[in-house]
């Protein structure tokens, strides 16, 4: 028998003992329920209770700081220390769902058996109350354990409701790497056009999840048909591939999950993978990343290293005797020059997560990134010893594009070698340079 007070936080048991302490019942409900049945720890806390959000306003205010987040919703949010907070909502029905988002109207209502009766899947149908025990009124546990994705009620009417529930669907087969109950897979299928109709950024936060997820190639390649419906080059994910290196993949997560990096820097791997797997344009990744709202940071950075992978692996196809030591320190050359160090470095870095990336041509590639960024040559204008300042100061030129002709042209003979890769050697040749021009 799980343990709930081993893993819910004391400070969520105070707050719900609390409630009930001025009157009111109060359950856990959703995720961190179904988290602990499964023996994890969660950091979503949501609570159901029968008191209104004017009562909570009153009645929590001098113990915690209440903030009104969702109030035409019965929700409030309570700050309990900078780790952990929990939206509390009033038990509710809904009725109508006509922004394919949000309810037309929401009632307020008494008892906890009504209320998880509105909620989406059975897994999250779940309330835990420390002194009642577990309420399970549909079945979740049973789902739970049996790894199973199936809606409260209707399949259809959840999916007609809020369309969002479909990406939910596949986002929890992801996470827990559940399978979806065959009506609820059948429902998602044929309201699937409904995501359409769902704001991107709630699709883009839904998507990231998934990607996080264990069994996300899998997702993916499974419910390829609902997926695409948002993010089309996915009909042509390639399932050959996914199997022939599923090895690679599983290694590739771990590295990227292990790795103490920046979240944009995972989202961009995961999205840079899955676009390979389709073969996608950068054309097609760039209008998918545009369409669902990513920022702007994000989409240059991401579309960068796609394109940096797809010229990569052009570079690395070439036949042995097509490609000679000069012709790869070139390529490479031009492909630094093209993308920069820490792009190139980060790809080398997870060439795990691509199956093309792999052979000689690729330690090659790799020696030749080294030797360059070792030897420290110049790869912009702005690598330079000097800059636009000196040019000025040393040729007599006022500004205006001689500046930058000047420094491509010094960046040029400092790369060829006839020019050495100091400040010295760069203000002689700028010395040499203004006197010949005189």
């Amino acid at each position: 028998m799980v343990n709930f007070e081993k893993l819910i936080p004391k400070e969520i048991l105070i707050l719900i003992e609390r409630m009930e302490g001025l009157g009111y019942e109060a359950w856990l409900v959703g995720g961190a329920v179904r988290d602990a049945l499964l023996e994890k720890r969660s950091l979503d806390f949501d609570i159901a209770v029968n008191a209104t959000p004017a009562q909570m306003l009153q009645s929590l205010s001098d113990y915690y700081k209440v903030i009104p987040t969702g109030l035409k919703y019965g929700t409030v949010t309570i700050l309990i220390n900078q780790h952990i907070n929990a939206q509390v909502t009033t038990y509710r029905s809904e009725n109508g769902y006509s922004d394919a988002r949000h309810p037309d109207t929401v009632e307020y209502i008494t008892n906890i058996e009504s209320d998880l009766s509105r909620r989406d899947f059975t897994i999250n149908a779940l309330a835990w109350n420390p002194k009642l025990g577990l309420l399970d009124n549909f079945n979740g546990i049973c789902d739970l354990y049996h790894g199973i994705i199936r809606t409260v009620g209707d399949a259809a009417q959840r999916f007609d409701e809020d369309p969002l529930r479909i990406l939910r669907a596949l986002r929890f087969s992801s996470t827990l790497e559940f399978s979806l109950e065959k009506t609820t897979l059948e429902a998602a299928r044929k309201f699937k056009d409904k995501l359409k109709l769902v704001s991107p950024e709630r699709i883009a936060d839904e998507w990231d999840q998934l990607l996080k997820g264990k069994d996300w190639l899998k997702v993916i390649e499974r419910y390829k048909d609902i997926l695409a419906i948002l993010i089309p080059y996915i009909e042509d994910i390639n399932a050959n591939q996914i199997q022939k290196y599923i090895e690679n993949y599983h290694r590739c997560k771990e590295i990227i999950t292990s790795k103490k990096v920046s979240n944009d820097i995972t989202m961009t791997l995961h999205h840079v993978i899955v676009a390979n797997l389709c073969n996608a344009s950068v054309h097609n990744i760039k209008a998918s990343l545009m369409k669902l709202r990513y920022s702007r940071q994000f989409q240059i950075f991401t579309v960068t290293v796609y394109s940096l992978l797809k010229d990569v692996k052009v570079l690395l196809s070439l036949r042995k005797f097509d490609i000679s030591p000069a012709i790869m320190s070139r390529e490479t050359w031009k492909i630094l020059e093209k993308y920069g160090y820490e792009s190139v470095n980060l790809l080398l870095e997870y060439s795990v997560c691509f199956a093309e990336l792999k052979g000689d041509n690729l330690l090659a590639f790799r020696n030749f990134v080294l030797d360059f960024e070792t030897g420290g040559l110049p790869l912009s204008c702005k690598d330079l010893c000097v800059d636009g300042s000196d040019v000025i100061d040393i040729t007599g030129y006022g500004e205006g594009e001689i500046i930058g002709v000047v420094l491509e042209q010094l960046r040029q003979e400092v790369i060829s070698g006839r020019v050495a890769n100091s400040r010295r050697g760069q203000i002689e040749w700028l010395e040499t340079y203004r006197l010949d021009e005189s």
